[in-house]
């Protein structure tokens, strides 16, 4: 599993970061070659890291949030939908950090807290890479 730069590397670099370019070729490659994947979001994923614009580290982090809200919703429809939930949970597993699961971090823009109830009042009133996300969601 090729997992998403620590927010760390996105923060102090510049722009045109020569890790998150890394990353986009290591995971395309590794995402081609998953068996747990279908075709389908194969190409959506790569069609991701294909049009990914690597300006700042917002607007990285804004890309990685809205493929993430994506994931976690795609699946939730009246009828068949595009992807299944395993599916996604499989997707999804590449747009975060390795230290992820041992951290108390905001799944959109991956800040650390200490403390679960900081982590719930940040995620619901304070995180501005999901304010950017809703705003921009009818």
């Amino acid at each position: 599993m090729v997992y998403f730069p620590e927010i760390e590397c996105i923060n102090s670099s510049n722009p045109a970061n020569s890790t998150i370019n890394k990353w986009i070729k290591q995971a395309s490659g590794d995402i081609q070659n998953n068996t747990k994947l279908s075709k389908k979001m194969k190409e959506y994923l790569v069609a991701q890291l294909e049009n990914i614009k690597v300006d700042s580290p917002t607007s990285i982090l804004l890309w990685r949030a809205k493929i993430i809200s994506y994931l976690d919703d795609v699946w939730d429809v009246m009828g068949d939908p595009i992807f299944d939930v395993d599916e996604c949970d499989d997707a999804v597993a590449y747009f975060y950090p390795k230290s992820f699961k041992q951290n108390r971090q905001c799944i959109y823009c991956l800040k650390i807290y200490n403390d679960n109830d900081e982590l719930q009042v940040h995620i619901n009133d304070n995180c501005n890479i999901l304010s950017i996300i809703d705003q921009a969601t009818p």
